[in-house]
């Protein structure tokens, strides 16, 4: 099990990581737009290639939300894939659901199924925080 921690000064989004077997799970907390897109897509960047098969990021604590957040969830599943990971989204708002279905995004930021979540140990997570 690998734990990291991200911060940037001005940023309003806390990040809790940890790799449980193949799955490398990201809880988000707070803010995710242009402005804290970083945070997210650097932590996702430094997965070794072939060291999971699975991203998650989890979405239930987000606050908010905007286009330049849904980029940054299409740049981190594009930077999965490049390590050869899928991704997927944990606990989205009904909110972030009416927005991935309005923007036809639910099949590119498909949402986890509730047995794939059972097997993380959310207690050995490590906080992140930035801002």
């Amino acid at each position: 099990m690998t734990n990291s921690r991200v911060q940037l000064p001005d940023a309003c989004l806390t990040i809790a990581t940890h790799e449980v077997d193949d799955v490398a799970y990201y809880e988000l907390d707070g803010i995710l737009d242009s402005t804290t897109a970083s945070v997210l897509l650097d932590a996702v960047g430094r997965l070794a290639a072939g060291a999971v098969e699975t991203v998650i990021v989890g979405c239930g604590r987000l606050s908010f939300i905007d286009a330049g957040g849904l980029t940054a969830l299409l740049r981190a599943r594009a930077l999965a894939a490049d390590a050869g990971a899928g991704l997927a989204l944990a606990h989205p708002s009904g909110l972030l659901r009416r927005i991935l279905h309005a923007t036809a995004l639910t099949d590119a930021l498909p949402v986890a199924d509730a047995s794939r979540l059972a097997g993380l140990d959310r207690s050995a997570a490590v906080s992140h925080r930035s801002g």
